[in-house]
C-alpha cells in the first residue's frame, strides 16, 4: 500500500487519479460489486452507513470534488475507524466491472445464492486492498461500501461471495485468542 504522500502524489487538484488505472494496488483484495454509474466515491453515503450500521467511523483522508465530470477511474484512502478497535487505513480503487469480475462472481456463488446475478447488475467495482490474513478493517470497508453501492463482495481468495448479513457477522464474530 502506497504512504500518504506517494498516494497524493497520484491525484490531482480535485483528489481525483490523475491517471486511469489501479495498477499501484497490489497484493490481496476483496472485490466490491457495485450499481453506480461512475467512479465517484460517495464519502458522505459511506460515513453515514458506517455510524449508523457499523458504529464505525469512515472518511477519506483526502477530499474528493468531482464537480460536473465523472471518472471512469478513482481511488480514495481510507481511514477506517470500528468502535473498540484500532483504526487504520486502506486503500479501495474504483473501477467498471469485466468479464473477468463477473466470471470469478459466478465461480464463487457454488450455493447458487443469486448474488452471482447481482454481481452481473453491478457495473462498476470497488477494489479494497487487504493485508494477509484476518483483515477486519478491510472487512468494514468492504462491507459498508456494499451496504451503500447494493452489490456483494468477493473474498480475497475469490472462493466466496457473500453480502453485508455474513460480512457483519463475520465482524462480530468472537475472534480467536
Amino acid at each position: 500500500m502506497d504512504d500518504e504522500a506517494t498516494f497524493r502524489a497520484r491525484l490531482d487538484e480535485r483528489g481525483v487519479l490523475r491517471e486511469p488505472s489501479l495498477a499501484f494496488l497490489g497484493g490481496a483484495s476483496l472485490l466490491v460489486f457495485a450499481q453506480q454509474r461512475d467512479a465517484r466515491v460517495d464519502a458522505a453515503g459511506l460515513a453515514g452507513y458506517a455510524r449508523r450500521f457499523f458504529d464505525a467511523g469512515v472518511g477519506l483522508t483526502v477530499d474528493k470534488a468531482y464537480g460536473a465530470g465523472a471518472p471512469a477511474i478513482d481511488a480514495a484512502r481510507f481511514v477506517v475507524a470500528p468502535r473498540g478497535e484500532a483504526p487504520g487505513v486502506r486503500v479501495a480503487g474504483v473501477r467498471p466491472a469485466d468479464g473477468a469480475d463477473r466470471a470469478a462472481a459466478g465461480a464463487a456463488d457454488l450455493a447458487g445464492s443469486g448474488l452471482a446475478l447481482l454481481a452481473r447488475r453491478c457495473a462498476y467495482v470497488y477494489v479494497v486492498e487487504a493485508e494477509p490474513g484476518d483483515d477486519r478493517l478491510a472487512l468494514t470497508l468492504a462491507a459498508v461500501i456494499a451496504g451503500v453501492a447494493l452489490g456483494p463482495i468477493l473474498s480475497a481468495d475469490r472462493r466466496a461471495i457473500f453480502g453485508v448479513k455474513t460480512a457483519r457477522a463475520a465482524l462480530e464474530a468472537p475472534r480467536p485468542s
